[in-house]
């Protein structure tokens, strides 16, 4: 993974880019998930992908995993619920945020359709049609507003 196309997390508060403090506490939202998964030990270093205000933000997290787990992970945040994307299915930032749309995808489906949610990512929402709409409103966003600025590194995923 190039990282030198990415901020470091520790350059945020010192940066000028856009929407810098909405980042910082996406950043920290996106630390505090990681930090809460069973398989992560600690993290070692973090980067700014890429991102849309407070709607969404996505990082790229060096850990200290447990044995098994993957070195780095993509963590996306934001106006959605927190999730975590492998390495092996994301090469970039972009492939991250159509890869995080697929499976809430899946799990709007099973949340709409009553199907067993042990087989869908978890989702620390309720599994009822409200937050399943809710939900989907949030991924036509990333579809239509998010994902279409990024079609060319899309090719690659």
């Amino acid at each position: 993974m190039d990282t030198k196309k990415m901020l470091n997390a520790n350059s945020l508060a010192n940066s000028k880019i856009e929407f810098k403090e909405e980042i910082l506490k996406l950043h920290k939202e996106a630390s505090n998930y990681l930090k809460s998964q069973k398989w992560c030990n600690a993290i070692l270093d973090s980067w700014y992908d890429r991102g849309l205000a407070d709607k969404v933000a996505v990082f790229f997290f060096k850990i200290d995993p447990v044995k098994g787990a993957d070195d780095y992970v993509w963590i996306i945040v934001g106006d959605i619920p927190p999730a975590y994307v492998d390495i092996e299915s994301a090469t970039n930032g972009a492939c991250a945020i159509q890869v995080y749309a697929d499976i809430m995808e899946d799990w709007i489906k099973a949340a709409r359709e009553g199907g067993n949610m042990e087989e869908v990512f978890p989702v620390n929402i309720a599994a009822n049609e409200k937050y399943a709409n809710m939900l989907a409103s949030r991924i036509q966003f990333i579809r239509e507003r998010i994902l279409v600025m990024y079609t060319e590194e899309l090719g690659g995923c």
